[in-house]
This record gives C-alpha cells, structure tokens and sequence, in this order.
C-alpha cells in the first residue's frame, strides 16, 4: 500500500497490541483499517506513542487523497473525539488515514 497524502511511498506496517497499522516513513500519516482506531483508543498514551509521529500539517491536511486499500477517494470528516481534527475516511472499506499529528491529537492526554 503507498500514502494517499505522499502518493508513491510505501506504507509500514507497525503492530501494538495486536494491531497492526500501516504508516508512511516520511509524513508520519497513518492508515487504520476499520475499527482499529477504536481499539487504539482504549489503549494507554504509553502504548500508543510511538505511532504518534509526524507534526500537523495544514497543506497536507487539505491534500485530498486515495484509500490505500481500495483506491476510492477518502471523505473528509470531523472525528467525533476532537472536532479540530479532520480524519479522511475511505467510505468503500471503512478505514481512516490520520495525517502526521493526528492520532497524537485525538488520543494523547488532557492536562
């Protein structure tokens, strides 16, 4: 699979807890099949930080982008857990791509 965001890099797969991820070496996105960011939500920040690379970007934000499992362009939504976050989401297959930054932004502590 290659980054919707990057387009020609290929995806790493990176496994916490039993789930495994796919996420671009160079943007720090991250691919989530669906259901998965459910699961990465119940986990503790110390479980989950090492996918929490990359910084929020706002270009790459707005860059528009394929699902890297089927192809069909990825819908824009907010997430229910942090508005000022914008998930693209694939509406064929149920996966969310999370630019760099993002999956810090919706499951890192409050305080």
């Amino acid at each position: 699979m290659t980054c919707p965001k990057c387009k020609e890099i290929a995806l790493q797969p990176e496994t916490l807890a039993g789930v495994t991820v796919d996420v671009c070496p160079r943007c720090g996105g991250v691919w989530l099949d669906a259901g998965e960011l459910d699961t990465l939500s119940t986990l503790g920040w110390s479980e989950v930080r090492s996918l929490a690379a990359g910084r929020l970007d706002p270009e790459q934000n707005q860059r528009r982008g394929n699902c890297p499992r089927d192809r069909s362009p990825l819908l824009r939504v907010y997430s229910a857990q942090q508005k000022a976050v914008v998930l693209d989401r694939c509406g064929q297959c149920g996966g969310v791509w999370l630019d760099g930054g993002e999956l810090r932004a919706l499951l890192r502590p409050r305080g």
